[in-house]
C-alpha cells in the first residue's frame, strides 16, 4: 500500500486560510495526509526568515485550528516535531509523527532503548522515521 503524504512545512506562511486551501488541493490530488512542523527559536536561531518561520510552527496557539481544518476537508495531518516539547502538544491531535534523524537524539533523552520511546508514545500514535542511534 503506497501512502502519500504532502508536504506542507513553511510553505503556509501561518495563514490558516492557506493551509486549509492547501490541504484541500492535497486531498483533491490523492494525498492520504499532510505534513507541518514544530519547532522553537532555539531551532530557527538567526535565520533570516525567522519571524516567517516562527509563525509556520505548529504550536499552542494554532493547532486546534488546523486540526479542525484537516478533520472538516478529511484529511489526515502530522508533524515533524524538532523540539521535545511539540511530542506531547501533538499527542492529542495526531496518530503519526515524523522524526528527523538529526532530532532523534533530543526526543530520545533519558530513553536507552528505542522501545522505550515506542512504549511511551506508541499507544497513541505510529512514530516514523529512521533510529540511526539504535544501529
Amino acid at each position: 500500500m503506497t501512502y502519500v503524504v504532502a508536504e506542507i512545512g513553511v510553505n503556509w506562511n501561518g495563514s490558516l486560510d492557506l493551509a486549509k486551501e492547501m490541504m484541500e488541493k492535497s486531498k483533491n490530488a490523492g494525498c492520504d495526509a499532510v505534513k507541518f512542523q514544530a519547532f522553537d527559536e532555539t531551532i530557527v536561531g538567526q535565520h533570516l526568515e525567522k519571524d516567517r518561520l516562527l509563525k509556520t510552527s505548529i504550536n499552542e496557539h494554532n493547532i486546534e485550528d488546523i486540526h479542525q481544518i484537516a478533520k472538516s476537508i478529511g484529511i489526515e495531518w502530522f508533524c515533524t516535531p524538532m523540539i521535545l516539547k511539540a511530542v506531547d502538544l501533538l499527542n492529542p491531535y495526531v496518530k503519526k509523527i515524523k522524526i528527523r534523524e538529526s532530532d532523534s537524539h533530543i526526543l530520545l533523552q533519558n530513553k536507552t532503548t528505542k522501545e522505550d520511546l515506542i512504549d511511551q508514545y506508541d499507544n497513541d500514535f505510529k512514530i516514523l522515521g529512521i533510529f540511526e542511534y539504535f544501529t
